[in-house]
Parts: structure tokens; sequence; C-alpha cells
């Protein structure tokens, strides 16, 4: 997932050439002139599997809107589901370490016998040696059998995150540009599934004359005129202020974020905007 580079036709930059910004009383004011600049999506991404296998389902189409989290595609995962309730089924059991703390509990009443008789001098010192060695081994498999069982426990989690991971969720709030495989197709780590395309907020890129560049500051507001059929006028504040100037044309680029909660405006439209006076 990558942020979308800066893409303005080049006419935006030789209408750029044309704006001016007049000083007045120490404040810059820009012109009524207006700018051309290109509305782009915030984000666009091809988004592929973090595994490699077989498609099984895409339920999405070209157009569509999505969600964040919303699963856009599933791999074949059957194997995967045995697997899983397989290392759950583990996880669960309990048997190893109630056998140990059975054998754990009978040597300590085993043991008790012995020391009595030990203390009486009637068993002797290697039934008693034996004893300790036998008390030794029993905890060593107690302590085993718990740790094999935490050992389930995780084969457990990660048995239900591989299966996590044959579901393809989208990462944004979006619309699907393009369907690039289908069921039955193989996915792997670099094979894209779909292309999405945040569309909310828009970017809007521009270029402006190097004689705004004191003029112009993150945080500023602009006012965008989309062309038809959208049209109408829309608020947008400026983002990004590039640090390197084009020297062939003596402009430099700015971003500007534009709401679009409701997906009216669409992504690819060029449009023109004003930059609001500073205060």
């Amino acid at each position: 997932m990558q942020a979308l580079d800066a893409r303005v036709h080049p006419i935006a930059r030789a209408g750029a050439l044309v704006i001016a910004a007049v000083l007045h009383a120490g404040t810059a004011v820009a012109v009524e002139q207006r700018v051309q600049c290109v509305i782009y999506p915030s984000m666009e991404i091809r988004l592929a599997s973090a595994t490699a296998g077989l498609l099984s389902e895409v339920p999405v189409e070209r157009g569509q809107t999505v969600q964040q989290g919303e699963i856009v595609a599933r791999l074949e995962s059957s194997v995967q589901e045995v697997e899983l309730s397989m290392a759950e089924l583990r996880a669960a059991s309990n048997i190893e370490v109630e056998i140990a703390r059975a054998r754990s509990a009978l040597t300590d009443s085993r043991g008790a016998r012995i020391e009595e008789l030990y203390t009486r001098q009637i068993a002797t010192e290697a039934q008693y040696q034996e004893l300790q060695a036998e008390r030794r081994l029993v905890a060593l498999e107690t302590e085993r059998a718990k740790m094999e069982a935490e050992t389930a426990q995780l084969e457990s989690e990660r048995a239900e995150r591989l299966l996590a991971l044959r579901k393809i969720r989208s990462p944004v709030d979006g619309v699907v540009v393009e369907r690039l495989l289908g069921p039955g197709e193989f996915v792997h780590q670099d094979a894209p599934v779909l292309h999405l395309a945040q569309i909310d907020p828009l970017h809007v890129e521009a270029f402006l004359p190097t004689s705004m560049l004191h003029a112009v500051e993150v945080g500023m507001q602009a006012t965008i005129f989309p062309q038809e059929p959208v049209g109408g006028t829309h608020a947008a504040t400026v983002a990004v202020v590039d640090q390197v100037i084009d020297a062939a044309s003596s402009t430099f680029g700015v971003r500007l974020t534009l709401p679009n909660p409701d997906g009216a405006i669409r992504a690819g439209l060029h449009c023109e905007l004003t930059m609001q006076p500073a205060r």
C-alpha cells in the first residue's frame, strides 16, 4: 500500500505560470485568477495476498464500494481449517498434565511411606535415593506436560492466524477500481488481486508560480471548481507544499485535501482552484 504520487496534467503547470500574488500591507493576497488542477484518489492500492494459494472467491466487482476490514477475496482453505480443528483439540486436552499430576500424587504417597521406614531404619539407603530421583523425574515430567499444554495453545493460535491469512480484507474505505484475478486463479505474493482506491478524502494536485512560494502554506484554505458534470464549489485544505521547485517551469507543487464523504466528486476530474487570502 502506498500513497498516490502527484500526477498533474502538463496544462496545470502552464496555467500556474499566469497566476500572480500581490503583497498588500505585508500580507500575501491571491488574485481571483484560477489555477488548473487535477483530482486524484488519496490512495491507490494493488491489494495482494500475504500467502500463496488458489482463489476460491472474490465477492466484489469493479465500481463496488468496500469498507475497511471487509473480506474482498478468499483463498481455498480446507486444509488450514482441518489443521485448526486439530490444533484446537490438542489445546483443549489436559490429559498429559493430569497424568503427570496423578503420578506426582502417587510418588508423594509412596515417598511418605519410604521416608517413614527410612527413619525407622527399615528402608535402605538405596531405596531412599531411588525415591529422591523418582521425585525429581516426576517434577520434570509435570513441567514438561505444562510446557506441552502451553505449546499446544500457541499452535492453536498460530493455526487460527494462518487461516485468517487466507481471507483478504480491504485496508481502507474505498472503491474497487479493477478486479485483477478471479476464482480458480493462483495467487502469489507478487500478484495483486484487486486495485482499490480511497476516495474520501481526495487529493487535489496543482502547480503554482514561485512568486507564490511564501504566500502558500500548509493549512491554508482553497476553493475547488471541478469540471462538469460535477461542477460546484468545494472547500479544500493545503496539505503539502513542495520544498523543491521545478526549474524548467519555475513552479512548485501543492497537494490539497478535499473531503468527499458522499462520493459525489469523482477522482480523475480536471479542476480549477483559487487560494483563499491569508489572514
